[in-house]
C-alpha cells in the first residue's frame, strides 16, 4: 500500500518519531520502529524523504510518502501517477509550517486551509474519498464547518481524525482495514508487476529476446517481433483494477482473467519439454487450461483474489524471463493474499525429503470423479479438463484445484503397475492401476528463490490432505 502523508508539523505536540509510530506502528511493525527509527535522529521537517527510504528498506508491502506542503505535494503528483500509484492519502488542514514564500500558488489557495484545497483537487481528479482522510487538531474550528458545506453542495463527506491518543487508534483500524483488503493488494502487485517488467522491456541495456520467453510456447515464435505486442499486453492488464474496488468485484476478476489468459490461445505447452523446463511447461499448461475454462466456462464467477494473484505470477515467470534465484518485490506483495503463516522452509524440505507429500489423496479423489473412458486420463491436469469440459467441477472447488495443478505438474503421476485378468471370451475381467508420483524438490535447498516462496505460500491453500 502506498500512501501519501501531507504534515507540516505546526501543531504537533509529540516528537516527529512518536506521531510516526502513533499512526504507522500497526503497518511498519512497532519492534522495527523502536529499533530502526526511534534513535534515528530523523527530523523530517528538514528531510522528508527519510521516511520513504525507510520504508523501502524494512517494509514488504508499504510505501509512505511525507509531503510538509502544498509544494511537496505538487512534486509528488508530478512523479506519480495519482490513480494508479496511490492507495491512500492523509491530509493535514492547515499546512502553513516551513513554506518557501517565494514559490508561486496556485489561485485561492491558503495555507491556514491548504488541506481543503487539497482535498477537493483530489476529488476532481477522481480519487476516491473513501481513500482520504484528514487528520487534525482542528476539526471543530475547520474541519466541522467544512464537512458542512460539503452537505449542502453534495460532496462526498471526508472521513477524519484527530490527533488525539483514541483518535490514532481509530486511524491505525482504518488503516487496517485498508490493508487488509485482498482487492487493494492484488492491485497494487499487480500494478508493480507490470510495471517492473515494462521497465525490462524499456531497459536499452537489455533485448527483447532476454526479456521475453513466451515465444517458446509458439511454434513460429519470435521475441522480438513479439516487443511491442508485449507491452501494450503490460499496459492493459497494469490497468485493468480501478483504483476505487467495484461493487461486483468479482465481475471485474472474470474480466481480468480473460485478459491476463487471452494470450495463450494459440500456446503449446507440449513445445517446452525436458526435465529441467517442467517448471515453466507447468506453469504453460495452467494458463492455456484457464484460457480456455475462461472462455468456455463460469468457474471463475466467484473467484477469490489469492488465486488470481497466484494466475497473475505463474503467467508473468511463463511469458518473460524473470530472475529465477530470487523472488521479486510484487510477487512478495502478491503472496499476501494467501495464508498468513506460510509453509516454513524446514517443513517443505522434510515433506520432499521424507516423501510424505500427499500426492496421491488430491490425486485419488479427482480420480474417483471420473466415469467414462473419455474423461480419464493419466495426469492431473487432463483429468482436470476433461471433468471440466463435462461440467463436473464446481465453481467453489476451482481456486483448490488450480493449485494441485501446481503440485501435480511438478510431480507428474506415472503408470507403475497393471494388474490384469480376463474371462474366457478374452475381456478384461479385473484390472488394478498402480501409480507412482516422480516427486520435484520444489526448490526445498534454495528458500530465496520464487518457487520456494510460491510453494510454501500455496501449501495451506492446496487442500492437498
Amino acid at each position: 500500500m502506498r500512501i501519501i502523508w501531507i504534515e507540516d508539523f505546526g501543531e504537533v505536540k509529540e516528537p516527529e518519531d512518536s506521531l510516526v509510530s502513533a499512526i504507522f506502528q500497526d503497518l511498519l511493525g512497532q519492534k522495527i520502529l523502536y529499533d530502526k527509527w526511534s534513535d534515528a535522529g530523523i527530523m523530517l521537517e528538514d528531510e522528508p524523504q527519510a521516511l520513504l527510504e525507510f520504508c523501502q528498506k524494512y517494509s514488504i508491502n508499504h510505501e509512505i510518502i511525507l509531503c510538509r506542503h502544498y509544494h511537496d505535494f505538487e512534486e509528488t503528483i508530478a512523479e506519480y501517477e495519482l490513480l494508479q500509484d496511490i492507495d491512500v492519502i492523509l491530509i493535514d488542514i492547515n499546512l502553513s509550517a516551513g513554506v518557501d514564500p517565494d514559490k508561486p500558488l496556485p489561485a485561492g489557495y491558503e495555507h491556514e486551509k491548504g488541506g481543503f484545497y487539497i482535498y477537493n483537487s483530489l476529488i476532481r481528479d477522481g480519487f476516491p474519498n473513501d481513500s482520504i482522510c484528514f487528520l487534525t487538531g482542528e476539526k471543530n474550528s475547520s474541519l466541522i464547518p467544512f464537512e458542512q458545506q460539503c452537505e449542502k453542495i453534495y460532496m462526498p463527506k471526508p472521513q477524519s481524525f484527530e490527533k488525539t491518543d483514541s483518535e490514532y487508534a481509530r486511524l491505525r483500524a482504518w488503516l487496517n482495514e485498508k490493508q487488509a483488503n485482498r482487492y487493494f493488494t492484488l492491485r497494487r502487485g499487480i500494478i508493480e508487476g507490470c510495471r517492473y517488467i515494462l521497465s525490462q522491456l524499456e531497459s536499452e541495456s537489455r533485448s527483447a529476446t532476454e526479456v521475453i520467453k513466451f515465444n517458446q510456447f509458439l511454434e513460429q515464435g519470435n521475441a522480438d517481433e513479439m516487443d511491442n505486442d508485449m507491452r501494450d499486453y503490460l499496459k492493459i492488464v497494469q490497468n485493468f483494477l480501478p483504483l476505487r474496488q467495484p461493487k461486483d468485484k468479482h465481475h471485474i476478476y472474470k474480466l481480468f482473467i480473460r485478459t491476463l489468459a487471452h494470450e495463450w490461445e494459440m500456446a503449446k505447452p507440449a513445445l517446452v519439454g525436458g526435465a529441467e523446463e517442467r517448471q515453466l511447461q507447468t506453469f504453460g499448461w495452467i494458463m492455456k487450461n484457464v484460457r480456455n475454462w475462461a472462455a468456455h466456462t463460469n468457474l471463475f464467477e466467484n473467484i477469490e483474489e489469492k488465486y488470481i494473484a497466484f494466475l497473475f505470477l505463474i503467467n508473468m515467470r511463463s511469458l518473460f524471463q524473470l530472475n529465477a534465484t530470487q523472488i521479486l518485490p510484487f510477487e512478495k506483495a502478491l503472496l499476501l493474499t494467501f495464508f498468513d503463516n506460510p509453509l516454513s522452509q524446514q517443513d517443505l524440505s522434510s515433506l520432499i525429503d521424507e516423501k510424505s507429500l500427499n500426492l496421491a489423496t488430491s490425486y485419488s479423489l479427482l480420480k474417483k470423479q471420473i466415469k467414462s473412458d473419455k474423461e480419464d486420463a493419466v495426469t492431473f491436469a487432463a483429468m482436470l479438463n476433461n471433468l471440466i469440459n463435462s461440467d463436473k467441477i464446481l465453481q467453489q472447488d476451482i481456486g483448490s484445484r488450480l493449485l494441485q495443478m501446481f503440485w501435480h505438474g511438478l510431480s507428474p503421476a506415472r503408470v507403475q503397475n497393471v494388474v490384469s485378468s480376463k474371462t474366457v471370451e478374452g475381456r478384461i475381467k479385473n484390472a488394478g492401476i498402480w501409480y507412482t508420483f516422480k516427486l520435484h524438490h520444489y526448490a526445498k535447498d534454495n528458500p530465496e528463490t520464487f518457487l520456494s516462496h510460491l510453494a510454501r505460500h500455496l501449501y495451506s491453500d492446496s487442500h492437498l490432505e
